[in-house]
Parts: structure tokens; C-alpha cells; sequence
């Protein structure tokens, strides 16, 4: 009991560390001792170990099933993993001794809500409410229900309802913040902001978002009296230090993060955080030397830096390399990082990565077993063998390593989508991946990305009252998105009911304004009914709304081009590599016009040809752009270069016939 109540003492004082050495005493001169395993799940779930939170807590409710807080931490530990079933079935746990439990009645109303059960919370709350025992709790738990039931002004009702009642309750006054955020009113978010401030001086985090909040204002002179602030308050926190810059970072001002990082590195070169940062913002300005040249600069000063800030750095390094697609020198990198740290998780995925890239597959097979293998919760490292196994052509294969980590992992989105683009080359594969879209829409049912694939599986399996149905949800949802009318428009299409497709995309420009997108898609329906000049008036509104509006531009100077107004096509043409130079579409176009002129020089098949050069070294291998090559050599008068251009474009389309008249 000396450990026991000196712990306790300590835990008050906000000293974890020292509280868990004392509860640990206790239990080991009594390994019954119930409490003091429940004292240990506290103090370590303040230190944010939440394994051995579970651990203490469980041994305290297997020792004392009747220590009923015990009970309760371990059913919120349970909320939190998503354990629902466990959670709630600690909460039923109590409330059979002790009926009256208030945070028992919370912890099953929390699970009520997660489950989607509102009638069931609401029934509860009400219950609660009539006895006239209203603790913070309450408040926060019935503005979690109406906000679940999309009843807004309730939840604000209800949260101020309660800080009246606890003004000085930090947990009401940041659910009052994050309210007002929601809701686009930062007057009330920097009120409310102020107050946990006051509430909470030595809160640093509660500054930084105040700061945060002035920097979405666009206020930079505001926010940078506050970060100056944390920063003068204690100049020794790399913390602070690096979130102030992160903020300003994101928020728009890489140079002033420029400045907070590079006091930080003068103060402390070997401080990896600082290094890795400054080279993100260069990374993020383009400045891709500059952000090699801070990592290679810190990896100079190697007598001085630990072992897993050089391994991070060289990773970091090798990464950069590889995007200035330095493959020799990152390659040396990675395997002198495997050498120093054999299960370098990062370092290993970049191997992979980069056998996958040069298309060795069974290399890539190897390197992605050994990651799986050594860490087996690694999703992206099934991913990498999967697609090592389709690079061998292995599709089976890939299919069953998606499957086995899917059957770990059924809630991982970026496994669904990869398993997705397997089965969409698989000819029976429709099946699955309708199966898997359905399960992303049911993992995540706000984002209309798989709701718009599922439509999408539909369309090309035309069944179309099940794309439409899809399509319609989008629509619904998203009024103010092109995205419904744009699908729905498809759907008629394809059954060739091209007037209802032009009323949809109709009614989508009414709704969005201004929006050239429409105009772009009604053209196209007018080609489609044979009206070329209301598709050319209608594309030319396109791109007067939008001159970066590339599918418009493009079918315009394609309408120009089959009509045989070359001069009108090249200017587009043209035109449209000024904006998108490496659009190889375009520049192999315009080279095949070049050498259709009336009036032909070898100027312009000089120029034809460096432009369809210019294609092939973007899209090498094209067929589309073999042909335009052949036939620039045969205006040149070059035959044997026309002639192996050509038979290469015939082999790859042997259907093509303007590739046969040339």
C-alpha cells in the first residue's frame, strides 16, 4: 500500500515514470493486487502504450472482475481498436452488478453510435437525461448523436448547453472548436481557441492551432507573433520548432519554414529532423539539387550522427537520386543501407521497387518475399509481389497473395484496389472485382471514387439501369460535382438516346455554371449526330471558358484535321504544345500535318520530324508515331528509314489502313 498510494501521489503529479516504477513495486510484493494493475493500464495508456495498457488492465479485471473502472477503461480501449462487440460487452459486464454505472451507460451508448444503433443511443440518452446526472460525458455523447444524424444546429445547441454548465472544461470547449471549424465560422474557432488557452496556458499544441487557424486566414503577421512566441518560450524544442515550419509549409509560406529550419540547423547540424524537413521544402519548391544537397551535406558530418539518422538520410537520398532517375548511384545507396541494416524495411521496398521498374521480376519476387516475410503487417510489401508476379505474367499468382493478405487485412483499401486491377485483366474477373468495389463503397461510403468504378464495371458490361442506379447516387450527392451528370450522360450515350444524354449534361450545366467541361461533352454528342459546326461553336465556348481545357482543344484541332483545314489544326496544334509540351498526342499530330502542307519545304519536314522524335522519346514504341516517322522519310525521300518504320508500325497494327497505304 506505501508503493501503492506513492504511485498514486506521482500519476496526480503528472509523473508516469516514476508512478509505473512505484505500481510496479506493489504488484511484485503482491501479484493479486488488482488495483495496481489497473493503476498500470492508466499510467501507461498516458504514455501512449496502449499494448501494455491492454495488458495490466486485462490482468486487473481477470483478478477483480468486480473493479467496475478496470472494466470501463478496458471497454474504451476496445472502442478504440474497433473491438465494438468486446467493448459493449464490457459495459453489459457492469451494468449487471451495478445498473447505475453512468460510465458503463457511456461506453455501451459510444458503442451504439459507432454501430450506427441511434434510436438505441438516443433511447439511453433520454433515460440518462430524466435522472438529472449530466457530467461532461453526456454532453459530448448526445452532440455525437445528433451530428450522427446529421441534425447540426442540435449538436451546436447541445455543446453550449454544456460548457454553461462547465465553462472551464477542456474537452467542451475543443468539441465547441471543432464544431465551429465544420461549420466555416473561425470568429467562434479563434474565440473558442483562446478560451482552451486560457483554460490550458502551458498547452502548446492549443497555440500552434491557433496559429494554424491565423495562417488559414491568410493573417501571416497574427500567426507569426504566436509561433515566435513557442519558439522564444523554449528555443531548445526541436518539436516545436519543426511544427511551426510544417505549418507555415502547408499553409503557404515554404521560405518563412525555410527560416525557422535553417536556424535550427546552424544551432544543430546533426539533428536529422531539420535536414529531412529543409529537404522536403526544397522537394516541394522543384528544387530537387538543393534537396540533394542538404541530405548529402548532413551525411557529411558522419563522425557525429547516429546510425539510424545516416540509414534514414541515405534512404531519403536514394529516393532523390531515383527520382533524377540516378538509378546506378541509388542502387549503390540502398544495398550499402541493406548491408548496415539487413531488414531495413524501406530500404528493402526500394529494391523491389526498383526491380520492378527495370522489369526484373524474379529479382522482384525475392526482394518483396523477404519484406513480407520479415514484416508480415507490410502492405504495401504484398502489393510489390503481387505486381512482381504479374510482371511475370503469374496473374493467378498475384491474385492468391492479394487474397491471403486480404483475409489479414479486409479492410485495407489499398489491397482491394490493387486486386481490383488484377481482375480487371482477368477474363472472368468482372465477378470480383464488382465484389471488391462493393466492399470499398461499404469501407468507405463518402468517397464516390469505387461508387463511380461500380458504375463504370457496369457500363462496360452494359447493364446500364445498374450503372445508371450507380451514376444517380453520385448525382444525388454531389450536386455541385460534373462527375453524376457526366456518367449519366455516358449511360444514355451508349444506348445511342443522345437527347436525353444532351438534357443531362443540360441540366449539369445549369447547376455549375461556367463549367466548360459540359460544353466539351455536348460537342462531342453533336459529332456524334453528325453536326460538326455546332461541335466546333460548342468547343470553341470550351476553351473560352477554360483555355486549359485539353480534350476540347485537342477534338477541336481533330475536327480541323479530318476536315482538312490544316492551317486551323497546326495553330491548335501548336498552340496546344505551348501549354502541354509533353503531350506526344500532339506533337505526333502536328508532325504528320506538317507534312500533309500544299506547299511543302524541307523546313517543315525538319521540324515534322523533330517533333515526331520528340513523341517517340515520350511515348517510345508507339505505333501511331512509327507510321508518322515512316512516312516523314518517304517526303524526305529517305526509303529505307520510311520503309523500317512503317513495316514496325504494320506489325504492331495490322489492321490499320492508313498505315498500309503508306
Amino acid at each position: 500500500m506505501a508503493f501503492f498510494s506513492k504511485g498514486e501521489t506521482l500519476f496526480k503529479a503528472g509523473d508516469y515514470v516514476k508512478a509505473e516504477l512505484e505500481f510496479k513495486n506493489a504488484v511484485q510484493i503482491d501479484p493479486k493486487f488488482a488495483k495496481a494493475y489497473y493503476m498500470l493500464g492508466k499510467t501507461a495508456l498516458k504514455q501512449r502504450h496502449g499494448k501494455q495498457a491492454f495488458g495490466w488492465l486485462s490482468k486487473a479485471v481477470q483478478l477483480d472482475p468486480g473493479l467496475m473502472d478496470a472494466r470501463v477503461t478496458l471497454g474504451e480501449l476496445f472502442l478504440a481498436g474497433r473491438a465494438f462487440k468486446r467493448a459493449e460487452g464490457q459495459a453489459d459486464e457492469i451494468l449487471k452488478t451495478d445498473p447505475g454505472n453512468i460510465k458503463a451507460k457511456f461506453l455501451k451508448i459510444s458503442v451504439y453510435l459507432v454501430n450506427k444503433k441511434f434510436k438505441d443511443a438516443e433511447t439511453m440518452l433520454d433515460k440518462i437525461d430524466k435522472t438529472g446526472e449530466r457530467p461532461v460525458q453526456f454532453y459530448l455523447l448526445r452532440a455525437s448523436y445528433y451530428n450522427a444524424i446529421g441534425n447540426r444546429s442540435m449538436t451546436g445547441t447541445v455543446l453550449n448547453k454544456g460548457i454553461e454548465k462547465f465553462p472551464g472544461s477542456p474537452v467542451l470547449t475543443m468539441a465547441l472548436v471543432r464544431y465551429y471549424g465544420r461549420k466555416g465560422d473561425l470568429q467562434l474557432v479563434e474565440k473558442y481557441l483562446k478560451k482552451a488557452i486560457e483554460i490550458s496556458p502551458g498547452t502548446t499544441g492549443l497555440k500552434l492551432n491557433l496559429a494554424g487557424l491565423y495562417l488559414k486566414s491568410k493573417n501571416l503577421e497574427k500567426a507569426l507573433v504566436i509561433l515566435n512566441k513557442v519558439l522564444e518560450s523554449d528555443p531548445e524544442n526541436e518539436k516545436n520548432a519543426l511544427t511551426a515550419a510544417i505549418l507555415l509549409l502547408k499553409s503557404g509560406y515554404p521560405d518563412k519554414a525555410i527560416e525557422i529550419v535553417k536556424k535550427g540547423i546552424e544551432k544543430t547540424p546533426e539533428s536529422y529532423g531539420y535536414s529531412a524537413l529543409m529537404s522536403e521544402i526544397y522537394l516541394k519548391k522543384r528544387e530537387v539539387e538543393k534537396a540533394e544537397n542538404v541530405l548529402r551535406k548532413f551525411l557529411s558530418l558522419n563522425d557525429k550522427l547516429s546510425k539510424p539518422d545516416i540509414i534514414k538520410a541515405e534512404i531519403n537520398l536514394a529516393k532523390l537520386l531515383l527520382l533524377q532517375k540516378k538509378a546506378g548511384e541509388a542502387g549503390n545507396l540502398i544495398d550499402k543501407v541493406i548491408k548496415d541494416d539487413p531488414k531495413n524495411l524501406d530500404a528493402n521496398q526500394l529494391k523491389g521497387q526498383m526491380y520492378l521498374a527495370s522489369g526484373n521480376g524474379p529479382e522482384a519476387v525475392s526482394k518483396f518475399r523477404s519484406v513480407v516475410s520479415s514484416n508480415p503487417k507490410n502492405i504495401d510489401g504484398y502489393i510489390g509481389l503481387a505486381k512482381a508476379h504479374i510482371l511475370n505474367g503469374n496473374y493467378d499468382l498475384a491474385l492468391d497473395v492479394l487474397s491471403k493478405a486480404l483475409k489479414a487485412y479486409p479492410d485495407s483499401i489499398k489491397l482491394l484496389k490493387e486486386r481490383i486491377n488484377v481482375n480487371v485483366h482477368n477474363k472472368n474477373g468482372a465477378e470480383a472485382v464488382e465484389k471488391d468495389l462493393k466492399q470499398m463503397i461499404k469501407l468507405q461510403p463518402d468517397n464516390y471514387g469505387p461508387v463511380a468504378g461500380l458504375g463504370d464495371l457496369y457500363l462496360a458490361m452494359r447493364r446500364y439501369k445498374d450503372a445508371l442506379s450507380q451514376y444517380q447516387i453520385i448525382e444525388n450527392k454531389r450536386p455541385d460535382s460534373p462527375i453524376g451528370y457526366l456518367k449519366i450522360a455516358r449511360v444514355y450515350a451508349g444506348q445511342n438516346k443522345i437527347n436525353k444524354a444532351m438534357a443531362e449534361l443540360e441540366k449539369g450545366g445549369r447547376i455549375i455554371h461556367d463549367s466548360s467541361v459540359f460544353a466539351t461533352s455536348i460537342a462531342q454528342l453533336y459529332l456524334r449526330q453528325g453536326k460538326k459546326n455546332e461541335a466546333i461553336k460548342k468547343l470553341s465556348n470550351a476553351i473560352k471558358k477554360d483555355p486549359k481545357n485539353r480534350i476540347a482543344r485537342l477534338t477541336l484541332a481533330n475536327i480541323y484535321e479530318l476536315s482538312h483545314d490544316f492551317e486551323k489544326a497546326i495553330d491548335l496544334y501548336r498552340g496546344f504544345l505551348k501549354q502541354y509540351p509533353n503531350s506526344w498526342m500532339a506533337a505526333n499530330n502536328l508532325a504528320f500535318l506538317l507534312t500533309e502542307k500544299k506547299i511543302q519545304t524541307s523546313s517543315s519536314l525538319d521540324e515534322a520530324l523533330t517533333l515526331a522524335k520528340k513523341a517517340e522519346k515520350i511515348n517510345p514504341g508507339s505505333p501511331l508515331i512509327q507510321d508518322t516517322l515512316g512516312w516523314i522519310y518517304y517526303k524526305k525521300g529517305e526509303f529505307v528509314k520510311a520503309e523500317n518504320k512503317v513495316d514496325s508500325a504494320i506489325k504492331k497494327l495490322p489492321g490499320n489502313n492508313g498505315i498500309h497505304y503508306h
